[in-house]
């Protein structure tokens, strides 16, 4: 997983059917199916005790790079809920590639596939590709515009509702400082570190920096929000050597105190690792809106984080304008603009 990651846009699923599943010797085939694009991975309901399923289910699955992403679809076998077994058995699988669709009409197709690594199996499904606005584009239309209220960034538009996601977690992991860490023997050692970005199954890293207890990463990357109510991002700043790994210690931070405004430029410390420090990081959420949502998502977050925020102003700051221009136009130019995050409160 590499960092800098940004979302291009998005597939819409719609799983309808399954026929000729591979059966079972023994017990009933209870089937399922997960839809994957890099480690964005979505599935279906299960059915009981069919080998010709029927799902009509839309799932969405986001595309960071519509040349070499692909969509992988797996047909597995219900046990770990049932309490069979500890891992579920994958009854067949098949790979789309996203350039292929891309490259349809409207980006669009509807058919039934054939199922590998299988005796038999076919499914009936559509799929249909969205592009995204671009972030750093948006960020530079909207640059003389007011500033949007709390941890709640410009919405994204689509063109109607996306299930299973609410919004787009816009992260940057901007630097660390004051590691100090230890090995056994109380010996001080040198730290190779990087952080690794987590929300629910989704995991990005960022890249290592060789020797330097004060890092400096600087890096963006975009995670998708199903629930803003009860999701939390958890950033692992961990070391990596020829021998061993660490980690050096996390932060969690809920969802809600993102959209209330509690993570532009702040400081946090380490916790239950090995070392001691603190981690400067900036979040923000976009909220995807579209044509007749009412209340516009946007409008109705910042609403209840107005509601639910203490009176602080201490964890605002006055140049907080243009964040989104962090993010490079190529992955080999600098991944952050002068004069942007350089004055947080904590030094």
């Amino acid at each position: 997983v590499g960092p800098r990651r940004k979302y291009k846009g998005f597939i819409r699923a719609t799983v309808h059917k399954a026929e000729d599943l591979m059966g079972k010797l023994i017990g009933t085939r209870d089937p399922y199916i997960k839809l994957r694009v890099g480690d964005h991975a979505e599935k279906t309901s299960p059915k009981v005790n069919t080998t010709n399923p029927i799902w009509e289910e839309k799932l969405c699955m986001m595309v960071t790079d519509t040349v070499n992403d692909e969509l992988v679809l797996t047909v597995y076998q219900n046990d770990v809920a049932m309490g069979r077994y500890i891992k579920d058995d994958a009854i067949g699988k098949y790979t789309f590639n996203i350039k292929q669709l891309l490259d349809r009409p409207d980006a669009n197709w509807t058919g039934k596939i054939t199922l590998k690594e299988c005796k038999s199996g076919k499914v009936h499904l559509s799929l249909q590709y969205e592009a995204l606005p671009c972030a750093i584009e948006e960020g530079r239309e909207r640059a003389g515009e007011e500033e949007w209220d709390h941890g709640v960034g410009f919405p994204i538009p689509v063109s109607e509702r996306v299930n299973n996601v609410v919004a787009i977690a816009q992260i940057k992991v901007l630097k660390v400082k004051g590691i100090t860490f230890t090995a056994e023997g109380d010996k001080e050692k040198i730290p190779h570190p990087f952080v690794s970005v987590l929300l629910g199954d989704q995991i990005v890293k960022t890249r290592k920096v060789q020797g330097d207890v004060n890092p400096k990463f600087m890096e963006y990357v975009e995670l998708v929000v199903k629930d803003l109510s009860v999701e939390k991002l958890q950033f692992r700043v961990e070391h990596q050597d020829a021998f061993f790994a660490d980690r050096l210690g996390f932060v969690t931070i809920p969802m809600t105190r993102v959209v209330r405004g509690d993570v532009l430029q702040e400081w946090f410390e380490l916790r239950d690792g090995s070392a001691r420090g603190k981690i400067l990081l900036e979040v923000r959420v976009a909220m995807l809106e579209w044509e007749g949502q009412e209340p516009k998502a946007s409008a109705k977050v910042i609403q209840q984080a107005r509601n639910a925020a203490k009176d602080d102003s201490s964890s605002r700051y006055d140049d907080d304008e243009q964040w989104s221009l962090l993010v490079p136009d190529h992955e080999d130019a600098s991944p952050l603009t002068a004069g942007a995050a350089e004055k947080p409160k904590d030094q």
